[in-house]
C-alpha cells in the first residue's frame, strides 16, 4: 500500500523566454491546523496533521507559518522556450505522529533508486599505485 503521491511540474515558456522571480508549488492557507517545517535546510519536510510535504530538488524553500504552507523557488535565470524547469513534489500520509520516522523512512527507500544497503566502491589505483602504469593482467593477479 503506497501512502504517498508525486506530483510532476513541468514549466515551459510559450513564444519568448520569461523573466521571473519565484514560483510558488502547493500553498495551501487554512488547510491544516498547525503545520512546522522539520529541519533548518532547504527542502526540508513540512508536517502538519498526518501528512508530510516535501520538494525532490535541494532547491525549494519549504515554508510553514501558522496555517499558511509554501514551496518556493527563486528563478535567477529567465525561462525558456526550449529548456523547460521540471520539478517533482512528494505528499505523503503517516497513521500517527509516534508513527513520523518510521513511515517517513519508508517512503524515502521507496524512492531511492536501489535499496539501500552497503556500497562497494574500490579504487584501484590507490592500490596499485597512482603514477604505476599497469595493464588488466596485472590488476586480475593482485
Amino acid at each position: 500500500k503506497q501512502r504517498y503521491v508525486s506530483v510532476d511540474y513541468k514549466i515551459k515558456a510559450v513564444g519568448n523566454d520569461r523573466k521571473i522571480k519565484k514560483i510558488t508549488f502547493l500553498p495551501t492557507k487554512k488547510q491544516t491546523q498547525a503545520p512546522y517545517v522539520d529541519g533548518s535546510i532547504n527542502s526540508s519536510p513540512i508536517i502538519a496533521d498526518t501528512f508530510f510535504m516535501l520538494p525532490r530538488k535541494p532547491i525549494v524553500n519549504t515554508y510553514a507559518y501558522e496555517t499558511k504552507t509554501n514551496l518556493n523557488i527563486d528563478i535567477v535565470t529567465p525561462i525558456s522556450t526550449n529548456a523547460p524547469l521540471k520539478y517533482t513534489t512528494y505528499i505523503g500520509t503517516f497513521s500517527e505522529v509516534s508513527q513520523l520516522r518510521r513511515d517517513f523512512n519508508k517512503f524515502i527507500e521507496a524512492m531511492r533508486p536501489r535499496p539501500y544497503k552497503p556500497y562497494l566502491h574500490y579504487n584501484s589505483w590507490m592500490d596499485i599505485g597512482f603514477f604505476t602504469p599497469y595493464t588488466e593482467s596485472d590488476i586480475k593477479g593482485r
